[in-house]
């Protein structure tokens, strides 16, 4: 998942294809999503297409997890 992943999907194959060819095969697989906390900001056609809730086979995850640390890890930024 990523914020603009509906945006990232359009043209990721043909990148894929011109800098990578031996992956564009597995690019193919990959399924694209836009984690539920920045769902409100997609239009309603997005959020059908690449929201969580209105994907099969996930489970009802929201896709943030690994951001939820970064207030506390950020804190330490000025001390490097």
């Amino acid at each position: 998942s990523y914020n603009i992943a509906c945006q990232y999907s359009k043209n990721i194959t043909s990148w894929f294809g011109k800098h990578f060819p031996s992956c564009e095969k597995a690019i193919l697989n990959m399924r694209f999503h836009v984690p539920k906390l920045h769902g409100h900001g997609h239009s309603e056609d997005c959020r059908y297409e690449f929201l969580f809730d209105y994907t099969s086979n996930v489970g009802r995850t929201h896709g943030e997890r690994i951001e939820s640390g970064w207030a506390v890890g950020n804190l330490a930024g000025p001390s490097t």
